[in-house]
Protein backbone atom coordinates (compact mmCIF):
# COMPACT_ATOMS: atom_id res chain seq x y z
CA UNK A 1 0.00 0.00 0.00
CA UNK A 2 3.24 2.02 0.60
CA UNK A 3 4.70 1.13 -1.72
CA UNK A 4 2.17 1.87 -4.42
CA UNK A 5 1.48 5.52 -2.88
CA UNK A 6 5.44 6.20 -3.37
CA UNK A 7 5.22 5.13 -6.69
CA UNK A 8 1.96 7.19 -7.89
CA UNK A 9 4.23 10.33 -5.86
CA UNK A 10 6.73 9.30 -8.07
CA UNK A 11 5.03 9.86 -11.50
CA UNK A 12 3.59 12.82 -10.57
CA UNK A 13 6.86 14.60 -9.03
CA UNK A 14 8.50 13.07 -12.55
CA UNK A 15 5.72 14.62 -14.30
CA UNK A 16 6.25 18.12 -12.90
CA UNK A 17 9.81 18.15 -13.30
CA UNK A 18 9.56 17.11 -16.42
CA UNK A 19 7.15 19.98 -17.38
CA UNK A 20 9.40 22.50 -15.45
CA UNK A 21 12.52 21.34 -18.04
CA UNK A 22 10.71 21.78 -20.91
CA UNK A 23 9.45 25.10 -19.85
CA UNK A 24 13.27 26.18 -19.16
CA UNK A 25 13.63 24.52 -22.03
CA UNK A 26 11.27 26.73 -24.03
CA UNK A 27 12.67 30.21 -22.51
CA UNK A 28 16.45 29.03 -23.35
CA UNK A 29 15.40 29.19 -26.79
CA UNK A 30 13.11 32.28 -26.80
CA UNK A 31 15.76 34.11 -25.33
CA UNK A 32 18.74 33.05 -27.87
CA UNK A 33 16.06 34.24 -30.45
CA UNK A 34 14.90 37.45 -28.33
CA UNK A 35 17.95 38.92 -27.62
CA UNK A 36 19.45 38.94 -31.26
CA UNK A 37 16.05 39.73 -32.59
CA UNK A 38 16.13 43.14 -30.17
CA UNK A 39 20.34 43.84 -31.09
CA UNK A 40 18.71 43.55 -34.47
CA UNK A 41 16.46 45.97 -34.56
CA UNK A 42 18.28 48.27 -32.34
CA UNK A 43 18.23 52.00 -34.01
CA UNK A 44 15.26 51.39 -35.78
CA UNK A 45 13.03 52.19 -33.46
CA UNK A 46 10.72 49.15 -34.08
CA UNK A 47 9.58 45.75 -31.64
CA UNK A 48 7.99 42.58 -31.75
CA UNK A 49 4.77 43.66 -31.23
CA UNK A 50 5.31 45.58 -34.68
CA UNK A 51 7.47 42.70 -36.55
CA UNK A 52 5.09 40.20 -35.44
CA UNK A 53 2.61 41.30 -37.15
CA UNK A 54 1.81 41.58 -40.63
CA UNK A 55 2.78 44.89 -42.74
CA UNK A 56 -0.45 46.38 -43.49
CA UNK A 57 -2.19 47.41 -40.15
CA UNK A 58 -6.23 48.81 -39.81
CA UNK A 59 -6.20 52.82 -39.57
CA UNK A 60 -9.00 54.75 -38.10
CA UNK A 61 -8.68 56.92 -41.05
CA UNK A 62 -7.45 55.39 -44.16
CA UNK A 63 -9.38 51.38 -43.14
CA UNK A 64 -5.47 49.97 -43.35
CA UNK A 65 -2.21 51.66 -43.84
CA UNK A 66 1.09 50.18 -43.88
CA UNK A 67 2.01 49.61 -40.56
CA UNK A 68 4.28 52.90 -38.21
CA UNK A 69 7.87 51.30 -37.74
CA UNK A 70 7.91 48.23 -39.73
CA UNK A 71 11.07 47.16 -40.88
CA UNK A 72 11.84 44.92 -43.71
CA UNK A 73 12.98 41.63 -43.35
CA UNK A 74 16.16 42.79 -45.48
CA UNK A 75 16.26 46.15 -43.92
CA UNK A 76 16.42 47.74 -46.90
CA UNK A 77 13.55 50.31 -46.26
CA UNK A 78 11.06 51.01 -43.27
CA UNK A 79 8.12 52.43 -42.52
CA UNK A 80 7.98 56.04 -40.67
CA UNK A 81 5.55 57.03 -38.01
CA UNK A 82 3.11 57.61 -40.90
CA UNK A 83 3.54 54.62 -43.03
CA UNK A 84 5.57 56.31 -45.54
CA UNK A 85 8.07 54.22 -46.91
CA UNK A 86 11.72 55.74 -45.84
CA UNK A 87 15.21 54.79 -45.38
CA UNK A 88 15.53 52.16 -42.39
CA UNK A 89 15.85 54.13 -39.75
CA UNK A 90 14.36 57.49 -40.90
CA UNK A 91 11.10 56.63 -39.12
CA UNK A 92 10.08 60.48 -37.56
CA UNK A 93 8.80 62.81 -39.54
CA UNK A 94 11.93 65.94 -39.92
CA UNK A 95 10.68 69.46 -39.56
CA UNK A 96 10.44 71.29 -42.81
CA UNK A 97 12.91 73.90 -43.33
CA UNK A 98 12.08 76.92 -45.79
CA UNK A 99 14.72 75.12 -48.06
CA UNK A 100 13.20 71.92 -48.44
CA UNK A 101 11.55 70.58 -51.34
CA UNK A 102 9.01 67.94 -50.56
CA UNK A 103 6.99 66.05 -52.66
CA UNK A 104 4.63 63.41 -51.60
CA UNK A 105 3.62 60.38 -53.63
CA UNK A 106 0.11 58.34 -52.70
CA UNK A 107 -1.57 55.61 -54.73
CA UNK A 108 -1.45 51.79 -54.47
CA UNK A 109 1.11 49.40 -54.81
CA UNK A 110 3.00 50.19 -58.37
CA UNK A 111 3.51 53.54 -56.50
CA UNK A 112 4.81 52.10 -53.51
CA UNK A 113 7.63 50.33 -55.41
CA UNK A 114 5.65 46.54 -55.59
CA UNK A 115 7.15 44.12 -58.17
CA UNK A 116 5.42 41.20 -59.44
CA UNK A 117 2.40 39.77 -57.35
CA UNK A 118 3.45 36.54 -55.64
CA UNK A 119 0.15 34.88 -55.92
CA UNK A 120 -0.15 32.88 -59.56
CA UNK A 121 2.64 32.82 -61.27
CA UNK A 122 3.35 36.18 -61.89
CA UNK A 123 6.92 36.68 -60.17
CA UNK A 124 8.21 33.24 -62.02
CA UNK A 125 7.00 34.97 -65.42
CA UNK A 126 8.75 38.05 -64.60
CA UNK A 127 10.89 37.49 -62.37
CA UNK A 128 10.82 40.58 -60.73
CA UNK A 129 11.04 41.07 -56.91
CA UNK A 130 9.79 44.46 -54.91
CA UNK A 131 11.72 47.36 -56.29
CA UNK A 132 14.27 48.88 -53.49
CA UNK A 133 13.86 52.20 -52.90
CA UNK A 134 16.39 53.23 -55.72
CA UNK A 135 14.77 51.20 -57.99
CA UNK A 136 11.07 52.93 -57.38
CA UNK A 137 9.63 56.00 -58.29
CA UNK A 138 10.46 57.72 -55.26
CA UNK A 139 13.99 56.97 -55.48
CA UNK A 140 14.01 57.66 -58.83
CA UNK A 141 12.10 61.38 -58.15
CA UNK A 142 14.32 62.33 -55.63
CA UNK A 143 17.56 61.81 -57.48
CA UNK A 144 16.64 63.63 -60.53
CA UNK A 145 14.69 66.33 -58.57
CA UNK A 146 18.08 66.84 -56.35
CA UNK A 147 20.43 67.25 -59.69
CA UNK A 148 17.97 69.92 -61.26
CA UNK A 149 17.86 71.72 -57.29
CA UNK A 150 21.56 71.48 -56.39
CA UNK A 151 20.43 74.31 -53.74
CA UNK A 152 17.25 72.75 -52.16
CA UNK A 153 17.00 69.69 -49.93
CA UNK A 154 14.63 67.89 -52.16
CA UNK A 155 12.83 64.73 -50.01
CA UNK A 156 10.44 62.11 -51.65
CA UNK A 157 8.07 60.56 -48.95
CA UNK A 158 6.49 57.32 -50.46
CA UNK A 159 2.89 57.44 -48.77
CA UNK A 160 1.78 54.55 -51.05
CA UNK A 161 0.02 51.94 -49.52
CA UNK A 162 -0.86 48.52 -51.10
CA UNK A 163 -4.87 48.08 -52.24
CA UNK A 164 -4.62 52.01 -51.94
CA UNK A 165 -8.02 53.18 -53.81
CA UNK A 166 -8.90 56.77 -55.42
CA UNK A 167 -10.52 57.45 -52.41
CA UNK A 168 -8.69 56.39 -49.94
CA UNK A 169 -5.27 58.57 -51.71
CA UNK A 170 -8.04 61.40 -50.93
CA UNK A 171 -8.01 60.60 -47.87
CA UNK A 172 -4.32 59.82 -47.15
CA UNK A 173 -4.03 63.48 -48.47
CA UNK A 174 -6.51 65.61 -46.07
CA UNK A 175 -3.78 63.63 -43.06
CA UNK A 176 -1.24 64.72 -44.63
CA UNK A 177 -1.19 68.22 -45.86
CA UNK A 178 -0.57 69.56 -42.18
CA UNK A 179 2.76 68.68 -43.30
CA UNK A 180 3.03 71.48 -45.90
CA UNK A 181 4.01 69.23 -48.66
CA UNK A 182 4.85 71.09 -51.87
CA UNK A 183 4.04 68.55 -54.51
CA UNK A 184 0.99 65.56 -54.09
CA UNK A 185 1.42 63.08 -56.81
CA UNK A 186 -1.06 60.09 -56.88
CA UNK A 187 -1.92 57.26 -59.16
CA UNK A 188 -4.60 55.42 -59.04
CA UNK A 189 -7.53 53.39 -60.45
CA UNK A 190 -6.53 50.16 -60.32
CA UNK A 191 -7.78 48.71 -56.67
CA UNK A 192 -10.85 50.65 -56.87
CA UNK A 193 -14.41 48.52 -57.30
CA UNK A 194 -14.79 47.03 -60.87
CA UNK A 195 -18.73 46.79 -59.91
CA UNK A 196 -20.76 49.21 -57.43
CA UNK A 197 -24.65 48.23 -56.73
CA UNK A 198 -27.19 51.30 -56.29
CA UNK A 199 -27.22 50.43 -52.60
CA UNK A 200 -23.76 50.16 -52.43
CA UNK A 201 -20.90 53.21 -51.27
CA UNK A 202 -16.80 52.42 -51.91
CA UNK A 203 -16.67 52.84 -48.22
CA UNK A 204 -18.96 50.17 -47.58
CA UNK A 205 -16.77 47.65 -49.95
CA UNK A 206 -13.41 48.96 -48.75
CA UNK A 207 -14.60 48.21 -45.07
CA UNK A 208 -16.27 45.00 -45.84
CA UNK A 209 -12.91 43.62 -47.79
CA UNK A 210 -10.55 44.92 -44.82
CA UNK A 211 -12.29 42.56 -42.61
CA UNK A 212 -12.39 39.75 -45.12
CA UNK A 213 -9.05 40.36 -45.74
CA UNK A 214 -6.70 36.92 -44.76
CA UNK A 215 -4.46 39.00 -42.25
CA UNK A 216 -7.74 39.40 -40.28
CA UNK A 217 -9.17 35.91 -40.28
CA UNK A 218 -7.91 32.11 -39.10
CA UNK A 219 -5.12 31.02 -39.47
CA UNK A 220 -2.81 33.96 -40.38
CA UNK A 221 -4.67 35.95 -37.11
CA UNK A 222 -3.93 33.37 -35.35
CA UNK A 223 -0.69 32.86 -36.10
CA UNK A 224 0.27 36.90 -35.79
CA UNK A 225 -1.04 36.36 -32.26
CA UNK A 226 1.71 33.89 -31.90
CA UNK A 227 4.71 35.79 -33.36
CA UNK A 228 3.75 39.36 -31.60
CA UNK A 229 5.04 37.59 -28.60
CA UNK A 230 7.85 34.96 -29.82
CA UNK A 231 10.57 36.06 -31.38
CA UNK A 232 11.35 32.38 -31.91
CA UNK A 233 8.02 32.09 -33.56
CA UNK A 234 9.04 35.42 -35.55
CA UNK A 235 11.99 34.31 -36.69
CA UNK A 236 11.20 31.04 -38.38
CA UNK A 237 7.72 32.30 -39.84
CA UNK A 238 9.84 34.71 -41.78
CA UNK A 239 12.82 32.14 -42.42
CA UNK A 240 10.43 29.94 -43.91
CA UNK A 241 8.70 32.72 -45.87
CA UNK A 242 11.49 34.22 -47.43
CA UNK A 243 13.37 30.54 -47.82
CA UNK A 244 9.85 29.41 -49.77
CA UNK A 245 10.25 32.53 -52.17
CA UNK A 246 14.08 31.34 -52.71
CA UNK A 247 12.82 27.69 -53.70
CA UNK A 248 10.21 28.72 -55.56
CA UNK A 249 12.70 29.94 -57.94
CA UNK A 250 13.90 26.38 -59.47
CA UNK A 251 10.58 26.32 -61.36
CA UNK A 252 10.60 29.75 -62.45
CA UNK A 253 12.48 28.63 -66.06
CA UNK A 254 10.44 26.18 -66.64
CA UNK A 255 7.09 27.84 -66.00
CA UNK A 256 8.32 31.27 -67.63
CA UNK A 257 8.58 28.78 -70.88
CA UNK A 258 5.20 27.55 -70.91
CA UNK A 259 3.64 31.05 -70.86
CA UNK A 260 5.80 32.02 -73.64
CA UNK A 261 4.57 29.32 -75.72
CA UNK A 262 1.76 29.38 -75.00
CA UNK A 263 -0.94 30.93 -77.37
CA UNK A 264 -3.21 33.57 -75.73
CA UNK A 265 -7.03 33.63 -75.47
CA UNK A 266 -9.21 35.99 -76.41
CA UNK A 267 -9.99 38.36 -73.64
CA UNK A 268 -13.41 38.63 -72.59
CA UNK A 269 -15.60 41.56 -72.02
CA UNK A 270 -18.69 41.91 -69.25
CA UNK A 271 -20.47 44.76 -71.64
CA UNK A 272 -23.87 43.84 -69.37
CA UNK A 273 -23.32 44.99 -66.32
CA UNK A 274 -24.39 48.35 -65.86
CA UNK A 275 -22.55 48.43 -62.18
CA UNK A 276 -19.56 48.56 -63.99
CA UNK A 277 -19.79 51.79 -65.64
CA UNK A 278 -21.48 52.80 -62.29
CA UNK A 279 -17.87 52.41 -60.85
CA UNK A 280 -16.18 53.94 -63.50
CA UNK A 281 -18.48 57.05 -63.25
CA UNK A 282 -17.85 56.65 -59.23
CA UNK A 283 -13.87 57.07 -59.49
CA UNK A 284 -14.41 59.85 -62.16
CA UNK A 285 -16.20 61.78 -59.89
CA UNK A 286 -13.65 61.45 -56.71
CA UNK A 287 -10.98 62.06 -59.17
CA UNK A 288 -12.65 64.96 -59.61
CA UNK A 289 -13.36 65.97 -55.98
CA UNK A 290 -9.74 65.28 -55.32
CA UNK A 291 -8.63 67.70 -58.07
CA UNK A 292 -11.15 70.38 -56.09
CA UNK A 293 -9.50 69.77 -52.69
CA UNK A 294 -6.31 70.20 -53.94
CA UNK A 295 -6.81 73.08 -56.38
CA UNK A 296 -9.04 74.72 -52.79
CA UNK A 297 -6.11 73.90 -51.14
CA UNK A 298 -3.38 75.70 -53.53
CA UNK A 299 -1.55 72.65 -53.59
CA UNK A 300 0.61 71.92 -56.42
CA UNK A 301 -0.43 68.37 -57.83
CA UNK A 302 -0.21 65.56 -60.48
CA UNK A 303 -2.37 62.96 -60.85
CA UNK A 304 -2.23 59.73 -62.90
CA UNK A 305 -4.89 57.24 -64.01
CA UNK A 306 -2.71 53.77 -63.76
CA UNK A 307 -2.58 51.68 -66.72
CA UNK A 308 -3.36 47.98 -67.03
CA UNK A 309 -1.97 44.94 -68.89
CA UNK A 310 -5.46 44.51 -70.17
CA UNK A 311 -5.27 47.38 -72.38
CA UNK A 312 -1.59 46.97 -73.51
CA UNK A 313 -0.59 47.27 -77.22
CA UNK A 314 0.22 43.67 -77.65
CA UNK A 315 2.06 43.95 -80.80
CA UNK A 316 4.87 46.22 -78.87
CA UNK A 317 5.49 43.88 -76.10
CA UNK A 318 8.57 41.47 -75.61
CA UNK A 319 9.20 37.97 -75.05
CA UNK A 320 8.88 38.44 -71.39
CA UNK A 321 5.47 40.95 -71.10
CA UNK A 322 3.83 38.53 -73.84
CA UNK A 323 4.14 35.83 -71.64
CA UNK A 324 2.59 37.49 -68.66
CA UNK A 325 -0.01 38.55 -71.28
CA UNK A 326 -0.55 35.03 -72.04
CA UNK A 327 -1.21 34.02 -68.76
CA UNK A 328 -3.33 37.43 -67.56
CA UNK A 329 -5.84 36.03 -70.82
CA UNK A 330 -6.13 32.44 -69.34
CA UNK A 331 -7.83 34.25 -66.13
CA UNK A 332 -11.47 34.71 -65.44
CA UNK A 333 -11.23 38.90 -65.71
CA UNK A 334 -14.24 40.01 -67.80
CA UNK A 335 -15.25 42.64 -65.30
CA UNK A 336 -12.06 43.83 -64.83
CA UNK A 337 -11.12 43.65 -68.31
CA UNK A 338 -14.57 45.46 -69.23
CA UNK A 339 -13.63 48.39 -66.20
CA UNK A 340 -10.54 48.96 -68.00
CA UNK A 341 -11.40 49.60 -71.18
CA UNK A 342 -14.25 51.87 -69.94
CA UNK A 343 -12.11 53.65 -68.03
CA UNK A 344 -9.59 54.75 -70.25
CA UNK A 345 -12.00 55.68 -72.78
CA UNK A 346 -13.80 58.11 -70.30
CA UNK A 347 -10.42 59.41 -69.37
CA UNK A 348 -9.12 60.14 -72.41
CA UNK A 349 -12.39 61.91 -73.35
CA UNK A 350 -12.62 63.66 -70.19
CA UNK A 351 -8.97 64.87 -69.76
CA UNK A 352 -7.07 65.28 -72.98
CA UNK A 353 -6.56 68.56 -72.01
CA UNK A 354 -5.82 68.86 -68.43
CA UNK A 355 -2.23 68.81 -68.07
CA UNK A 356 -2.62 67.97 -64.23
CA UNK A 357 -3.97 64.47 -65.16
CA UNK A 358 -2.15 62.03 -66.52
CA UNK A 359 -4.07 58.69 -67.96
CA UNK A 360 -0.44 57.56 -69.22
CA UNK A 361 -1.60 56.33 -72.83
CA UNK A 362 2.36 56.09 -73.58
CA UNK A 363 2.37 53.26 -71.35
CA UNK A 364 0.49 51.20 -73.22
CA UNK A 365 1.68 51.85 -76.55
CA UNK A 366 5.63 51.91 -75.07
CA UNK A 367 7.75 49.44 -76.51
CA UNK A 368 9.85 49.47 -73.72
CA UNK A 369 8.94 46.19 -71.14
CA UNK A 370 6.13 47.84 -69.11
CA UNK A 371 4.23 45.19 -66.79
CA UNK A 372 5.58 42.56 -64.30
CA UNK A 373 2.26 41.64 -63.63
CA UNK A 374 -1.17 43.16 -64.28
CA UNK A 375 -0.48 46.52 -63.63
CA UNK A 376 2.83 46.49 -61.50
CA UNK A 377 5.42 48.11 -63.48
CA UNK A 378 9.75 47.52 -64.36
CA UNK A 379 11.89 49.42 -62.49
CA UNK A 380 12.71 51.13 -66.16
CA UNK A 381 9.34 52.24 -66.26
CA UNK A 382 9.41 53.89 -62.35
CA UNK A 383 12.31 55.60 -63.82
CA UNK A 384 10.27 57.02 -67.08
CA UNK A 385 7.66 57.76 -65.02
CA UNK A 386 9.62 59.88 -62.64
CA UNK A 387 11.14 61.83 -65.06
CA UNK A 388 7.70 62.21 -66.45
CA UNK A 389 6.80 63.70 -62.85
CA UNK A 390 10.24 65.84 -62.29
CA UNK A 391 9.40 67.38 -66.15
CA UNK A 392 6.09 68.40 -65.09
CA UNK A 393 7.67 69.91 -61.35
CA UNK A 394 9.93 71.21 -63.57
CA UNK A 395 8.14 72.83 -65.61
CA UNK A 396 4.99 74.73 -63.15
CA UNK A 397 7.34 74.73 -60.03
CA UNK A 398 8.45 78.72 -59.47
CA UNK A 399 11.53 78.03 -57.75
CA UNK A 400 14.48 78.45 -60.10
CA UNK A 401 16.73 75.32 -59.88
Amino acid sequence: MNSEKTINWSKGKLIKFSLILLLVFLLLIEFSFRIPSYISWSGYNTNLQVQGSPRIASDTNLIWNNRPFYLEYHKESQYNELGMRVKAGDVYMPKKQPNDLWVFLLGGSSMAGMGANMNGKWRAISGVENHPIAHSIDGYLQQILQEKYPNKNVRVFNAAITGSTILQSKWNYERLKKYKPDWIVSMDGVNEPKSIKPTETVKQLLTNDWKNDPSNKFPISFITSLTTKSAFLNTTKKFLFFNKQEWKKATYDTIRTKWINAEPQTLVYDREDENITAAVDTFMRTLESFKADLINDNQKHLLFIQPHLSIRNIHRIDSIERATFNYYTSLDYAPTNQYYQTLYRAAMDKYAEDSSIYHMVWVLQSRQRAFVDYCHFTKELNEKIAEKISKYILKKESVTP
